[in-house]
């Protein structure tokens, strides 16, 4: 049998029939995801604090070299939270899954197209790792000109046709921060927290 293993870092959306004789896997760091006939998704953003696998119908198997964590089926999806613990390699954070870590999975809505529905939701997510995901769902540059910003932790759902405005505003107030226009090409924004108000350490965007 021969297997065919991929490496990501970043996201993927993938389509793989069944072949017993040419096994299809997405390495993850020491995480493996292998497609036992499937249509599913990957994010493995590096330096998010999570990895999230959802399988829209077929079934993949998430395991290390030693066990397998758990199958998912149609309509689930796995959450993997990585912990502190990482090195880099090659200039990529690579972290230590023979340590501790937890994962939860859970039923997904039926009818969902993950291609075409890219809505935003974070889930006590840290303002870094949301401002990264903007970054990339509008082609931007976002700078946090203090870091401390990043530890903040937001929860909110923003719909697919949210305008870059829209939730550059809702983020400045959910991090008392002012925003400025660095550049305009390639567009660049950095947030800056505002030196009369308080920086709330939880909230939740109502959408």
């Amino acid at each position: 049998t021969e297997e065919r293993i991929l490496i990501l870092h970043g996201e993927a959306y993938f389509n793989v029939a069944h072949d017993s004789l040419h096994q299809f896997s997405v390495r993850l760091d020491d995480i493996f995801v292998t497609a036992l006939g499937t249509t599913f998704s990957i994010r493995a953003n590096d330096g998010e604090e999570s990895i999230t696998i959802r399988v829209l119908r077929g079934r993949v198997s998430v395991h290390t070299d030693q066990y397998e964590l758990a199958q998912l089926g149609d309509n689930e999806k796995m959450t993997l939270y990585r912990n502190d613990m990482h090195n880099l390699y090659e200039g990529y954070p690579v972290w230590d899954f023979t340590l501790p870590f937890k994962w939860k999975t859970e039923k997904l809505p039926v009818g969902v197209d993950w291609k075409s529905k890219t809505k935003l939701a974070f889930e006590n997510a840290r303002f870094n790792d949301i401002i990264r995901r903007v970054e990339q769902h509008f082609g931007v540059v976002i700078n946090l000109k203090d870091k401390s910003l990043g530890d903040i932790r937001v929860t909110a759902t923003f719909s697919n046709d949210i305008s870059l405005n829209s939730i550059l505003r809702d983020l400045s107030l959910v991090s008392s921060c002012e925003i400025n226009l660095v550049q305009s090409d390639p567009l660049t924004i950095e947030f800056q927290r505002q030196r009369s108000l308080s920086l709330p350490r939880r909230v939740k965007i109502v959408p």
